[in-house]
């Protein structure tokens, strides 16, 4: 089988471009007799073609050694965090992005002491953001608060809030929620299963819980990948949002 030996998949790796046998018996330093009988093997399924006496990796080996790479991922995401991944929700989330979960391997996870605990660590870098796109299914006043002078020097700040949220801030805050608007767009939409803050430096993400929202436990995401999942995240609400021109 393919995955029977990970040199396999290490000499496909290692011909993305074409080369020798003798190139390969250098870089991955591996007898010579079993780096051809792997080559046969791989030749055989189409997984690695032979052209003017140069081997490379063909298109469906690149797939193959693609989609093994996620797989890779996903089980280092879980050995890191299977036990926050398995406690909360995660059937809500879209179907794409549960199915690229893999994305988040960097990611931390984070244990507040409690609910409304502000990182430090993510003011710090709220502040130095260049632009945010959030989406909040529960009332925070203070990070709401801080809106105001995060938003100074950035592009772009987008903030979706639930219904519940939205109303509560009318009834609660309203000046905290005028504030807010003066600085970015506000945009509503009926329920949200996420809870998170995304921008060009992090995503930080609330997941549910036993029905509600953990607000204890958040994952923390730094890579470009997770962000990009994050940003992706925000799109699903955002299409499905109507933007708060007043109250």
């Amino acid at each position: 089988m393919l995955v029977s030996t990970p040199l396999k998949l290490r000499i496909m790796e290692y011909r993305e471009k074409p080369g020798k046998i003798a190139d390969i018996v250098k870089s991955l330093n591996v007898p010579r007799d079993t780096i051809k009988s792997h080559i046969r093997y791989l030749s055989s399924l189409n997984l690695i073609t032979k052209e003017n006496n140069l081997y490379r990796t063909t298109d469906i080996g690149k797939v193959i050694i693609n989609k093994l790479k996620e797989i890779e991922d996903l089980i280092e995401l879980i050995e890191k965090h299977g036990e926050f991944l398995v406690s909360h929700d995660l059937s809500s989330l879209p179907e794409d992005l549960l199915r690229n979960i893999h994305l988040l391997k960097d990611c931390k996870v984070y244990t507040k002491d409690n609910p409304f605990q502000i990182r430090l660590d993510w003011a710090e870098v709220a502040k130095k953001s260049k632009w945010a796109k959030v989406v909040k299914p529960i009332l925070h006043p203070e990070v709401l608060r801080m809106y105001p002078s995060l938003a100074k020097g950035k592009k772009e700040i987008k903030v979706i809030l639930t219904r519940d949220v939205f109303e509560k801030l009318k009834t609660l805050y309203p000046d905290v929620l005028k504030k807010c608007m003066e600085v970015g767009e506000f945009y509503l939409c009926e329920k949200a299963t996420e809870g998170f803050w995304v921008s060009d430096r992090q995503l930080t993400l609330y997941l549910f819980r036993n029905g509600v929202l953990d607000p204890l436990n958040v994952l923390i995401c730094n890579s470009k990948d997770g962000i990009e999942w994050g940003l992706r995240l925000f799109d699903f609400y955002f299409k499905n949002s109507v933007k708060i021109d007043k109250f």
